[in-house]
């Protein structure tokens, strides 16, 4: 799965529960970085993200169980569950974009391959 993130534009949009520790963890992993993720409670009115994130994991070939938190990056999935490799690689990802936005007018992609 490809991590995009642009120099101008990082969209990171964490659903979680309202219990759920790994949640919380990621959510403040982010923050302390200076990243403010939107953050969404999944209930019953977004099933639908569930059943999208779901699909996409299914349509991938991976065999990986959906839990949350589950994490959006640009309107794609970019995993779920606590996986702290992920959030510093984006975390990483979204300095480096935000350094070179500004030093150059170029509005490049960076992408990492997990």
């Amino acid at each position: 799965m490809e991590i995009k993130a642009t120099a101008q534009d990082h969209e990171i949009v964490v659903y979680s529960t309202d219990h759920c520790s790994q949640c919380r963890d990621t959510i403040r992993m982010f923050e302390r970085a200076g990243i403010t993720p939107i953050k969404v409670g999944l209930d019953d009115t977004n099933k639908h993200v569930v059943e999208t994130a779901r699909a996409a994991l299914e349509a991938s070939g991976s065999s990986a169980r959906l839990s949350a938190p589950i994490v959006y990056i640009d309107g794609k999935l970019a995993w779920s569950g606590m996986d702290t490799e992920k959030i510093v690689e984006t975390i990483e990802l979204v300095q480096a974009a935000t350094r070179q936005n500004a030093n150059s007018s170029n509005h490049s992609l960076v992408s990492v391959n997990s």
